[in-house]
């Protein structure tokens, strides 16, 4: 930890926890005057930081996907033009950008996308940590790319058939619904047609939207826990995960019915899906933690590695921020 300042325009962030600097930017705003400087600097440090963490995020998925973890000098074209836009950052980074670029991310955190400090957990424990588990900031990392995936797969997949089908009601009705109708202008036609198609893309689009978000965010989350569960991944994860959400869907073909179609499932998606993502190591999710979250975690994981000296200076620095503003 660095030293205690006591003025505040060389407020650091890092000396903080996340609760102190909500406290300090809270109180400070509640004085009013010129104690808003206060808030205005943990804020513009916040961004900076967020600034900081996105630019060292893209760098490093780089470097995911093309295989490439050794140090290197951050000279490129795209490297250069990313460190340009921090040069105005007003936070002081704990780590250097291309240390931070090039840290490796440790084997059970790239499998679990859980913080540091999970490793003694039974796989049970582990289970619920990835699922239930949030950090300070009420984020699950596990939970939002489930839940994001799946709306985004959701809210694409539904459109696309939705609007197939869409036209499809819309070239009917202007064969043979228009027919039997009278309309006083172009206008009123065209309003028609509009009014047919928005009820048929509505419609439909909920209609496939729920099933391919039911299956797309099933299989994602059995995947994850098999492989947060196994520590390793594996293209039987990915059968296994289709084949269980795609037999369910089908219950009304009965027992059978669903027994082929989620073997057809597992055979026909899973098993390529499983090849190219989990026996070559390509999931999404590992990739994205490693890239964006892990160095944040890390970061707050600094903080929990304090000495009982820092924690002090640390409880000392506070009360004396929040001293000061409450004085004047």
């Amino acid at each position: 930890m660095t030293s205690q300042v006591t003025e505040i325009d060389q407020l650091d962030i890092n000396q903080f926890t996340e609760k102190q600097l909500d406290k300090i930017a809270s109180t400070a705003s509640r004085r009013g005057g010129n104690h808003i400087i206060v808030a205005q600097i943990i804020e513009e440090q916040r961004w900076d930081r967020v600034r900081f963490f996105t630019v060292a995020g893209f760098l490093r998925l780089r470097n995911n996907l093309r295989g490439d973890s050794s140090p290197a000098p951050l000279n490129g074209w795209l490297d250069r033009f990313l460190v340009d836009w921090l040069d105005s950052s007003k936070w002081r980074a704990p780590e250097s950008l291309n240390d931070v670029v090039f840290k490796q991310t440790p084997r059970f955190q790239f499998m679990t996308c859980l913080p540091e400090g999970c490793e003694g957990m039974s796989a049970w424990q582990r289970l619920k940590s990835a699922w239930l588990d949030t950090d300070e900031n009420g984020v699950n990392f596990n939970q939002s790319y489930t839940g994001i995936s799946t709306g985004c797969f959701s809210i694409a997949g539904g459109l696309f058939f939705g609007s197939q089908h869409a036209f499809h009601h819309l070239q009917e009705y202007t064969k043979h619904g228009v027919k039997v109708r009278t309309f006083l202008s172009k206008g009123e036609l065209l309003r028609s047609q509009s009014n047919v198609f928005a009820r048929s893309l509505f419609t439909y689009s909920v209609r496939w939207g729920w099933r391919i978000g039911f299956i797309c965010g099933s299989f994602i989350a059995v995947s994850q826990s098999l492989q947060i569960y196994r520590l390793k991944d594996s293209w039987t994860h990915y059968s296994l995960g289709i084949a269980l959400p795609y037999t369910l869907y089908n219950w009304p073909r009965g027992p059978l019915g669903m027994l082929a179609m989620g073997a057809s499932a597992a055979i026909l998606v899973g098993l390529p899906v499983g090849l190219m993502l989990g026996t070559l190591e390509q999931n999404a999710r590992p990739i994205l933690y490693s890239a964006f979250a892990f160095p944040v975690t890390e970061n707050v994981a600094r903080l929990s590695r304090w000495s009982e000296v820092e924690i002090r200076e640390n409880i000392t620095h506070y009360d004396d921020i929040i001293k000061h503003i409450n004085s004047k």
